[in-house]
């Protein structure tokens, strides 16, 4: 018996999301907290049954657009946040009404939720959520936003009704059909992107007023409204969606060839500004003038650059007067602590003991470490590369003892045991709350994380490992898990 093996082709590879979920992923944290955040009631079903669904899983496409939406506009702020979770919210208020309407008994893997609950209680916490999204749309404060959700709303309603007046039919053509799955499902999708840019023009935010200020509409009291700011804000009028996705091309292009001139290189160094004007030329061409002055720096948004700008002595100017002369630190997107550490020795200041995000107020909570994510370990990344900070050495209370944990890399387990351990040696690393919650979510068995006791009475959050593994683990006789290289 022969045969033939004829090899297949391999199968190019398709389109990814992938590319999507990175850029999406900071954003999502931030939507999905607001979502388990306003899902909550003091009437116990109904985040039980929102939660069924909303834990069952799913892709968050259109919330996620909205997010992707805002950065593609370039916007800065956090009001994306609040409106992506209302879009999910109806999303989400839609998928519990259709399973009562069309008798479903899975969705995403498991049981629906009007099987679980009933539809009485499906219904309802549907129209809660419904509820729950226009409370958020009203406290963003955005009548255009209202709008658009609202009518992607009703749009919805009319497809969901439009379909269960066509089903069953096999006379439904094909455009009926398009245009039910256009209102049930693409209205919410292209509402999802249109707010993103509402949220993120400025023209939008403040194109009202000052058209209302050159018709007279806002008084005769003008003083507040400078005409170079209004001519600069009134002129995005000029330009459409496809100028925006054309110019964002063009930088995107422009930024990578910039960027790549500085492989290896920490840091640039320029002057704040190439010279100091007089207020008599600022006054005569102020959009000239102001571009001269960013001569260096200008590109340092448009490139999403961080920069720090110190003094640097003083210069003589043509007219025997003297200037301050300053610098200007430049690099690379998210490098800004490396950055004001340069100016700051610069500068000659003295070095802080809180890094400049929690000195400006950012969240941080405290994390003590044992074993392979201390400085120099294995898994030192983890914490570095969600934005974790490292503070110094620290010692537990003398209760303490590690045991070598059966894990790879090897890592130890810190066990307390009053009165036969010891002092154990380990760090401290502070990082925001967020990113505690991401790391504990990736946290493999056997590593825990509870309440630490350090030798001058505090409890922090710290490494420890599951009862189980910490019984059948080695015992160490040593007061700190032993790393490749001790940090200086």
């Amino acid at each position: 018996m022969s045969a033939d093996v004829v090899p297949l082709r391999p199968r190019p590879a398709g389109p990814s999301l992938a590319p999507l979920l990175a850029l999406t992923a900071p954003g999502m944290n931030a939507v999905n907290a607001i979502i388990l955040d306003r899902m909550q009631s003091e009437i116990p079903l109904i985040p039980a049954l929102a939660g069924h669904l909303i834990s069952g899983g799913g892709k968050r496409m259109r919330p996620m657009l909205t997010i992707a939406g805002a950065a593609l506009c370039d916007y800065q702020g956090n009001r994306h946040h609040k409106l992506a979770a209302a879009v999910e919210f109806i999303h989400t208020a839609t998928l519990l009404h259709d399973d009562v309407v069309d008798g479903s008994d899975m969705r995403r893997g498991k049981e629906t939720a009007n099987i679980v609950y009933g539809n009485p209680a499906t219904v309802l916490v549907g129209d809660f959520l419904f509820t729950r999204s226009f409370e958020l749309m009203v406290e963003d404060g955005s009548l255009k936003v209202l709008k658009i959700l609202s009518r992607a709303s009703s749009i919805i309603a009319e497809g969901e009704v439009d379909q269960l007046t066509a089903q069953r039919k096999v006379e439904t053509s094909e455009e009926h059909y398009l245009q039910i799955i256009g209102a049930k499902t693409a209205a919410l999708f292209a509402a999802a992107t249109r707010i993103a840019a509402v949220v993120a023009e400025r023209s939008e935010a403040v194109g009202d007023f000052l058209a209302g200020v050159d018709e007279g509409g806002a008084g005769d009291d003008r003083a507040g409204v400078d005409p170079t700011v209004a001519g600069i804000v009134s002129a995005a009028a000029r330009f459409s969606a496809v100028d925006l996705l054309r110019a964002h091309r063009k930088l995107d292009g422009l930024r990578t060839e910039a960027t790549a001139q500085l492989d290896g290189i920490d840091a640039l160094l320029v002057p704040t500004a190439p010279f100091h004007p007089t207020i008599d030329e600022v006054a005569a061409d102020p959009v000239g003038v102001n571009s001269r002055m960013g001569t260096y720096t200008n590109f340092c948004n448009l490139f999403d650059l961080c920069a720090v700008a110190v003094p640097a002595g003083t210069v003589d100017e043509h007219d025997g007067s003297t200037a301050q002369f300053g610098v200007t630190f430049l690099g690379r997107t998210h490098h800004d602590a490396l950055i004001t550490d340069l100016a700051r020795r610069f500068a000659g200041m003295p070095e802080q003991q809180r890094a400049w995000p929690e000195r400006a107020g950012a969240p941080a909570v405290e994390l003590a470490v044992f074993g392979a994510h201390m400085r120099t370990g294995p898994l030192t990344h983890e914490l570095s590369s969600r934005g974790a900070r490292w503070v110094g050495q620290v010692r537990t209370a003398p209760w303490y003892r590690l045991v070598a944990l059966e894990t790879a890399p090897p890592k130890p387990g810190l066990i307390r045991e009053p009165g036969e351990g010891r002092g154990i040696r380990g760090e401290i690393w502070h990082l925001p709350p967020d990113a505690l919650g991401e790391f504990l979510a990736a946290l493999p068995y056997p590593m825990t994380l509870g309440k630490v006791e350090l030798d001058d009475g505090r409890w922090v959050v710290g490494f420890g490992c599951a009862a189980d593994a910490g019984e059948s683990a080695t015992p160490l006789d040593t007061d700190r898990w032993p790393l490749p290289t001790s940090p200086r």
